[in-house]
């Protein structure tokens, strides 16, 4: 509704500078026709009243005018800052809802490879950029001639039609005629300026969207899937292969296939980069295998709704991650309705109770 208010008012405050050109235009033929007709004395009564009449007209635009700017900026600003705002909003979600894969080719792993190709892009926009700058210069140059040109035209013209057609043709007529065409020509030359900006907003506003819109194939908020409810624990590999997106010629595992029953404890035992952690992450499905499957309770986990696979594991992590908030209201991030003695079951079950309340106040 803003939006259209804002627009409204702008229409409005494009109108008022044509009409404030009719005006001048028959403040002009006033002068003029008087000025070279009547006696002094005429001069001095009929153009104070018409000068009085048109002044106040002109004030009244101009106070019009300033209230189209000033609802006209407060409605688009406005509704450029919410726009601005759920774009964000949206932006923040979408990132949060994407899945590893995403966030891999994204960061810095990645940043390497992509620095050769921006490197290559960096060359040919320099040229590119050399190149528009001469032609807009250039441009600039030819379109400023041309008014001046245009000016030297239309007196030259203005005042060959007034000789000739003094009747018909006014001096008032001429000054709206050519004030309106160097009008025109600033609108248009604004418009070329407002594309640039708008091309440029495009451009950048492209990544952001394609975020927005882009759903993950791994859609933590996605309602489909089977929704577990109670879970044994029976955790089976099936020839599972696997490499992380960022690192494709790198198998993190190969061929791997273990069944583990449900509450029996495991340790993954093995050399930095053997797979262990990869594992888990697999389990907890922030990928999907290349080759094979991953079962629980006999479900494939790519049959099982995320959310719901993920509201039954709970890990601690070799690098964990803590906000500045209590140690209670860390724990409580895991899940924002457990109750304080919930809080406390799952300290002493991760073997941290005793240490926490070791910790100061």
């Amino acid at each position: 509704m803003l939006l259209v208010v804002g627009l409204f008012f702008a229409i409005m405050m494009g109108l008022g500078f044509p009409v404030m050109l009719i005006i001048f235009g028959s403040l002009t033929d006033t002068i003029s026709m008087n000025v070279l007709t009547a006696p002094l004395h005429i001069i001095k009564e009929v153009m104070w009243d018409r000068v009085q009449e048109y002044t106040m007209q002109l004030i009244a635009i101009g106070i019009a005018h300033t209230c189209n700017i000033f609802i006209m900026g407060v409605c688009l600003e406005v509704t450029a800052k919410r726009q601005a705002d759920r774009i964000r909003r949206l932006f923040l979600e979408a990132s949060l809802r994407q899945d590893m894969t995403w966030y891999d080719l994204r960061g810095i792993g990645s940043f390497a490879s992509r620095v050769a190709d921006y490197s290559a892009a960096l060359q040919d926009s320099t040229f590119i950029t050399r190149i528009r700058g001469g032609v807009e210069a250039i441009t600039i140059a030819v379109l400023i001639a041309l008014v001046f040109l245009a000016v030297g035209v239309g007196f030259w013209y203005g005042l060959e039609v007034y000789a000739e057609e003094g009747q018909n043709f006014t001096a008032g007529s001429f000054f709206v005629s050519f004030a309106a065409m160097i009008q025109a020509y600033f609108g248009i030359a604004n418009i070329s300026n407002f594309s640039g900006f708008l091309a440029r907003a495009s451009a950048a506003g492209g990544v952001v969207f394609e975020t927005i819109a882009r759903v993950p194939e791994i859609d933590p908020y996605s309602s489909s899937g089977i929704v577990l409810d109670n879970v044994q624990g029976s955790i089976r590999f099936r020839d599972v292969t696997f490499s992380y997106p960022s690192r494709p010629e790198v198998t993190a595992l190969k061929n791997v296939t273990f069944n583990i029953r449900p509450a029996q404890k495991v340790a993954f035992v093995g050399a930095s980069g053997s797979g262990k952690s990869t594992a888990l992450q697999l389990i907890q499905r922030f990928y999907d295998p290349d080759k094979g499957t991953i079962e629980l309770d006999g479900y494939s986990l790519k049959d099982i709704n995320v959310r719901s696979l993920r509201s039954h594991i709970g890990i601690v992590s070799q690098e964990p991650v803590l906000f500045q908030l209590s140690v209670k209201e860390n724990i409580r991030l895991a899940r924002q309705d457990a109750t304080d003695d919930e809080i406390v079951e799952a300290a002493k079950e991760a073997n941290a109770h005793d240490f926490i309340m070791e910790l100061p106040e």
